[in-house]
């Protein structure tokens, strides 16, 4: 039996595939530990700043029996922040990784969609985790944080119009015109 299947050809497109979701909580894990809303605040500040804002798949850099192409980045991590004591994210995907178009489909189709931290603990109490070094995000299938899912996956495209004429745009002229604004008979305001 031949498994045929198509591709989506994303390479070649100006689409830029985006996923957000929680990369963690505040909430106990499967280990019995929980990570505190203030220990997840101060990791999210250095998340998006280099080397520690890539994205990876099942902790691949931190493992031993990854080839080489498991420790390429699947992507980064380009806005995070603390929301009701979870750790939200937003990531770019790298289309340039030799698996891109699998894992897209499989985070796509959800059967890769959740996030797993790979952390260094720098203080703890107890099973409380206080301060934390966050060193790799990764996509997982099952998470150890129950709350660690994706919630959105989308392409998104920055395409310029081609007909605008950029230098009338960006560089002043040497001209100097009005700008006449008043409010029409509806109390909206009109620009003339």
């Amino acid at each position: 039996m031949e498994l045929l299947t198509e591709s989506i050809d994303l390479k070649s497109t100006e689409k830029n595939v985006y996923i957000e979701g929680y990369a963690s909580s505040s909430v106990k894990d499967l280990e019995g530990e929980t990570i505190t809303e203030e220990a997840l605040k101060l990791a999210a500040r250095e998340l998006t700043k280099e080397p520690y804002n890539k994205l990876f798949i099942n902790h691949a850099p931190l493992r031993s029996d990854s080839d080489v192409v498991d420790k390429l980045p699947i992507g980064k991590v380009i806005d995070a922040s603390v929301i009701n004591g979870k750790l939200w994210i937003k990531a770019i995907l790298n289309k340039a990784h030799p698996r891109f178009e699998m894992i897209y489909r499989s985070i796509r189709d959800g059967f890769l969609n959740a996030f797993s931290i790979g952390f260094k603990v720098l203080k703890k109490v107890g099973k409380q985790i206080k301060r934390v070094k966050i060193l790799e995000i990764s996509l997982v299938s099952v998470p150890t944080n129950p709350q660690a899912t994706i919630t959105d996956v989308y392409e998104k495209s920055l395409k310029f119009n081609e007909s605008v004429d950029f230098k009338s745009v960006f560089y002043p002229s040497t001209e100097k015109s009005a700008v006449l604004i008043e409010l029409d008979e509806n109390e909206e305001l009109r620009i003339l």
